[in-house]
């Protein structure tokens, strides 16, 4: 099982939110994005995050029902927070990030995140399912990367 650092994860939101900035900047939205539409590879020294599942992409100024809209922030769309918005919200906070005039604090920030994060995982009963050699899966097991 790989377990992930904050610094992995954070290079992981910042290729999704490129990836959508590439969908938006062509005049399109996903329309279905979730964890199960994004892809994840790792290597010994990076992390590459692809969104996928583009084939439901479509014009950005496309009115929809609000029977299409499932799975969002907010039920009224006046509600949530505008592209653009997150867009400013995710460049602030890795502005901070980056201007930081002590970036050990930073560092020392994620380390003790990370020194919670296991010592939490020691006490955690995964509780792994068994596949059943009976039944037909449709995808991989999640736990299968071979």
């Amino acid at each position: 099982m790989g377990i992930l650092c904050w610094r992995d994860i954070v290079d992981m939101l910042w290729s999704i939110s490129a990836g959508l900035n590439f969908i938006h900047g062509h005049g399109l939205v996903h329309g279905n994005l979730h964890g199960g539409n994004i892809l994840v590879e790792c290597d010994v020294n990076s992390i590459d995050t692809k969104i996928t599942d583009t084939g439901l992409h479509w014009p950005a100024d496309k009115s929809m029902s609000f029977q299409q809209i499932y799975g969002c922030l907010d039920v009224n769309p006046l509600n949530r927070p505008a592209a653009s918005q997150l867009y400013e919200y995710f460049g602030n906070w890795i502005s901070e990030i980056c201007d930081s005039p002590d970036p050990s604090d930073l560092s020392n920030q994620f380390d003790a995140a990370e020194e919670i994060k296991f010592s939490n995982l020691k006490n955690f009963d995964f509780n792994i399912a068994q596949c059943h050699e009976m039944a037909i899966y449709y995808s991989r097991p999640l736990l299968d990367y071979a």
